[in-house]
């Protein structure tokens, strides 16, 4: 897996250009959106973390994975929750666990629903 190699590898660069980012206006956005405050959100790729710390900050319950087990522990460290070392699988689906789902890419390719907010 050459893209988990390099977050691996450059786990420290990668936290450190992206931890200051500040993503509130979409992540309120996002969660505006939400019908329900009680919701369970999964982070997959958290990356370092920055949408799970928010997330937990305003009072939702998140479960964060990725890929990485070099960002995993540098995103547990930051967001004070154990952060999954797991790639997403059918298990995650299985049973409605989880009530939304955040991909890691989600601040740097907004589909136009959340454009629109």
């Amino acid at each position: 897996m050459p893209t988990i190699d390099y977050y691996n590898k450059n786990a420290k660069d990668f936290v450190s250009s992206t931890i200051n980012v500040d993503f509130k206006d979409i992540q309120n956005r996002f969660l505006n959106t939400l019908s329900n405050k009680n919701a369970l959100i999964l982070d997959f790729g958290c990356g370092a973390g920055t949408d799970t710390k928010y997330f937990l900050e305003q009072s939702y319950q998140v479960e964060a994975i990725d890929g990485s087990e070099r960002l995993c522990m540098m995103a547990s460290e930051y967001t004070g929750i154990q952060v999954q070392h797991t790639y997403l699988t059918d298990e995650y689906f299985s049973q409605d666990y989880f009530d939304y789902l955040i991909i890691d890419e989600f601040h740097h390719s907004v589909n136009s629903q959340y454009q629109k907010l």
